[in-house]
């Protein structure tokens, strides 16, 4: 009976640790022993709690004051995440602990001091959930493309430095990626797995597409809907200050069909995105939801999601609305770009054409809402965890 670790980083409600946590149960269930290394305090059963010793507290302590400093001093904007490579979190301890046979990074960044990665002696597997494998420090490049070739002077950093901190951790993940290159890696979407052909992922010589997982709620929480005066929009996300969610198109479009017959409910994280359209009444916004059953339930009585993100390696929220039986308006790339079908269970919009938006949102006003509300739950059911947990314990087994 294999034994995986997976280690993954603060727990909180994202979709790299939901789909951590939904492929560690379904492990568990189906013959194998799967414990989960996290950031955060969960010391439950077999999910530990990096840093749990005194002296991997200390050295997280110091490493992480550090690592805040630096950003704190050199990057532009706090909304931005921007990790380096050094920090490590105590992950050696619970592996000597508990001498698990496969580690399954899902998170790296501040988990591990990336350095240390080839004296693991263990076989491994990394799930690329954002940009931060490619690049010199950011999760998202956000219309930078030097992580193709080298990075430096990031655009995001401060000052106008070419051998800046992106410079340095892109050389030393460089140098890491040719040490390791035997390690597993799995992509969430295609768009990354061509990525890797430019990048410095490219040393890695195994990786397969693997989309993000749902359990299989199925139709559990969809509720009729009621009649209802408006069109209701939905749309959401972890942080609504971090622009590249798209939130410039919400903005617009909240902006130019005020006087329609359409809402537009907004749920997130926001201190600055809210007082954009402040004064405007086409909005209700329902703060930060952080139960999943409450949110299939918002998601149930709405009509449309828009997800007008830039850079999302999955989306996960795209796949929530499509199992309430919710139509799904996307950029075409990424994650969206792989499980969105035009105008079948949702609108790929090219370039983020705010025209073509308006033309989605005027499709599925007009559309058989049973037959689309059909066409969405049959997608979900592509992304269950069973399927999912399938395909990741075909990797398990060849390992």
């Amino acid at each position: 009976m294999k034994h995986i670790l997976h280690v993954s980083g603060t727990f909180k409600n994202d979709g790299s640790t939901y789909s951590t946590l939904q492929l560690h149960k379904y492990l568990n269930k189906n013959g194998y022993i799967s414990s989960i290394a996290y950031l955060s305090p969960n010391n439950n059963g077999n999910i530990y709690h990096l840093n749990n010793s005194i002296k991997s507290k200390i050295k997280f302590f110091f490493l992480n004051k550090f690592n805040s400093l630096l950003i704190r001093i050199f990057k532009k904007d706090h909304n931005f995440a921007f990790f380096n490579n050094f920090i490590e979190s105590g992950l050696e301890e619970i592996i000597d602990k508990i001498n698990p046979d496969i580690i399954h990074f899902h998170w790296m960044p501040r988990t591990i001091n990336i350095n240390k990665i080839s004296i693991l002696k263990k076989k491994l597997i990394w799930t690329i959930r954002d940009f931060w494998a490619f690049t010199g420090g950011c999760n998202v490049p956000v219309n930078c493309s030097k992580f193709k070739t080298q990075c430096f002077n990031c655009p995001h950093l401060v000052g106008n430095y070419k051998k800046d901190l992106s410079y340095y951790n892109f050389l030393n993940k460089k140098k890491l990626y040719k040490q390791i290159k035997d390690m597993t890696i799995t992509f969430p979407c295609s768009d990354f797995k061509q990525l890797q052909q430019k990048s410095i992922l490219k040393v890695f010589k195994k990786s397969k597409i693997i989309p993000n997982a749902i359990d299989d709620v199925k139709s559990k929480y969809i509720q009729k809907k009621t009649s209802k005066k408006f069109f209701t929009i939905l749309f959401g996300a972890q942080n609504l200050d971090q622009t590249w969610k798209g939130t410039d198109i919400i903005i617009q479009l909240i902006k130019k069909m005020e006087k329609q017959n359409i809402k537009f409910i907004i749920f997130g994280k926001t201190e600055k995105f809210l007082k954009q359209f402040a004064d405007y009444k086409n909005v209700n916004y329902i703060g930060y939801i952080r139960s999943r059953k409450k949110l299939r339930k918002i998601f149930s009585n709405s009509d449309l999601f828009i997800f007008p993100s830039y850079y999302e390696s999955f989306g996960k929220l795209i796949i929530e609305s499509l199992s309430c039986g919710i139509p799904v308006i996307a950029n075409n790339a990424f994650g969206a770009k792989d499980i969105i079908s035009h105008k079948n269970d949702g609108f790929l919009v090219k370039n983020q054409n705010l025209n073509d938006y308006i033309k989605g949102i005027e499709f599925f006003k007009n559309s058989n809402k049973k037959i689309i509300e059909k066409n969405c739950t049959h997608k979900s059911q592509k992304y269950t965890i069973d399927l999912i947990g399938k395909k990741y314990s075909e990797i398990y087994e060849k390992l």
